[in-house]
């Protein structure tokens, strides 16, 4: 790779980058008294900051939840919850910030269903977070997801931090022991093709097939985005988020993504009706009893 190659690149990850937020975690089992045993299991995922109505929401995969949600069952239980978001401006460098994602105490919708083609998980931010996070951070805006159709789109991106490309070390300093996470941020191109590359959905998806073998499994991309891009009228290159990585088919390097227009307009149906209903003066327990009757919430009580 020559410099150019090379400042092209740098110039494309820095762009990107900025949109990208990570998820690290550590799952132990327990003893008998429920009590964590050994160092843990790294895990990671990605995702994205959405605006809605001027709040920010994390969003990341549906599935991140509900796996966990069955390893607890387990008797597994997940500590050393962490947000990165040190990538997308070099000069701006943050430590990654501490954020109990999997809290039960906190509001989230949360919608995992292959058949109906939906795997997405939006999470409200806490103003500190949403503080410590703009500072490097840039959210998706309505103008962004809903301007372009897949149609419109010269070719696609898919923005992530791939397991196979991070490192974990443990160390110990004064008799205490410390991890040292090390997160790679890829972008890699995927070709778009048939949506009968995959199995058929009540809603649409976005199917493509990465291109090259950067990476060999993806496991740690759930939840980044799936970034489309073209060249406008007057030549300057515009990029929108279409999807958000949801499974792929390792054998045919095929990738399914959630799409954003889908579950983005979804969230912002619960929004309205749930704002209507509490201005009007309805009683709030009702109103979110009858919210997770349909599925969507997690959380048991309102805000």
């Amino acid at each position: 790779m020559d410099e150019s190659e090379k400042t092209i690149k740098d110039g494309i990850l820095r762009m990107l980058g900025r949109h990208l937020v990570g998820f690290t975690w550590r799952e132990f089992k327990t003893n008998d008294k429920g009590e964590p045993v050994g160092e843990g299991r790294l895990k990671i995922a990605s995702g994205f900051i959405l605006e809605v109505y001027g709040d920010w929401w994390l969003v990341t995969a549906g599935h991140v939840f509900t796996k966990y949600r069955e390893a607890q069952a387990e008797g597994i239980v997940a500590l050393e919850h962490r947000l990165h978001d040190f990538w997308g401006d070099p000069d701006n460098y943050s430590q990654a910030i501490v954020f109990d994602f999997f809290d039960e105490a906190e509001d989230r919708i949360v919608e995992f269903n292959e058949d109906a083609g939906l795997d997405f998980a939006l999470i409200p931010m806490p103003h500190l977070v949403v503080r410590a996070l703009s500072e490097t951070i840039t959210p998706f805006r309505r103008i962004d997801w809903c301007q372009e159709s897949l149609d419109v789109c010269d070719r696609y991106f898919m923005i992530g931090l791939p397991g196979e490309k991070a490192s974990d070390d443990i160390f110990t300093s004064d008799n205490e022991a410390f991890a040292r996470i090390g997160l790679a941020l890829v972008v890699l191109r995927v070709d778009r093709v048939s949506e009968a590359e995959a199995k058929e959905t009540k809603y649409p998806q976005f199917v493509g097939k990465l291109a090259g073998d950067a990476v060999k499994n993806i496991k740690g991309m759930s939840g980044g985005p799936i970034i489309g891009m073209r060249y406008d009228d007057n030549g300057n290159l515009r990029y929108y988020p279409v999807a958000l990585q949801s499974r792929w088919i390792a054998p045919r390097r095929i990738t399914i993504g959630c799409l954003i227009d889908v579950f983005a307009t979804m969230a912002e149906v619960i929004f309205d009706g749930i704002q209507k209903r509490l201005e009007s003066g309805e009683d709030p327990e009702k109103v979110w009893r009858d919210v997770e009757a349909v599925g969507k919430l997690e959380k048991r009580s309102p805000r």
